[in-house]
């Protein structure tokens, strides 16, 4: 039953991916696969890809809560736990450990925007990035998550009125190794 659980709240995620690229509302699908992921979860809590396709549910349903004005540290937090709980269970599933690099960026926004120091966030973040990059230097995913990630650390330092050239250029180094990682 676990992994019945665990392909139907795949598709959800899938399902969500295609209505929110084609401009309908994910949420209702997200919420389901959220769900099932859960149940998936109660079936098998050893579940590394359960946890990690969760994670990526909450992500996505904080992605949403930002574009609607809404609160992303809730359902980030969420997904930042799933992603840790399937790295504990699976320390090479490197889908778990790029989608952590992503919500504690995220998370790192967050505490910017609210005033908070977020060189906590962006730490851990960083920290994840190197073991994707240990675990697969081919990876152009890595490199891209990397960039995102300073970019978005040179913003909040900007925003808080400092310089962000060094991160700043450490994206554009970042994005640059990818670009030659990504031939397609």
């Amino acid at each position: 039953r676990a992994e019945a659980w665990l392909v139907r709240g795949m598709v959800g995620q899938n399902e969500g991916v295609h209505r929110n690229a084609i401009g309908e509302d994910p949420t209702p699908a997200w919420r389901t696969a959220e769900a099932d992921l859960t149940r998936a979860l109660e079936c098998d809590p050893s579940s590394a890809r359960a946890w990690a396709f969760r994670g990526h549910v909450r992500s996505n349903l904080g992605n949403v809560s930002i574009r609607a004005g809404g609160d992303a540290a809730p359902p980030y937090t969420l997904a930042e736990a799933d992603y840790t709980e399937a790295i504990r269970l699976d320390p090479t599933l490197i889908t778990a450990r790029t989608g952590r690099v992503s919500v504690r960026t995220g998370l790192g926004i967050d505490a910017a925007a609210k005033g908070t120091d977020p060189t906590a966030w962006f730490t851990a973040a960083e920290e994840d990035a190197s073991a994707v990059q240990e675990m697969n230097p081919d990876s152009a995913e890595g490199w891209v998550r990397r960039g995102n990630l300073c970019s978005a650390w040179g913003s909040s330092i900007a925003e808080a009125g400092g310089d962000p050239t060094a991160q700043y250029t450490q994206a554009l180094e970042h994005y640059g190794r990818a670009l030659e990682r990504d031939v397609e």
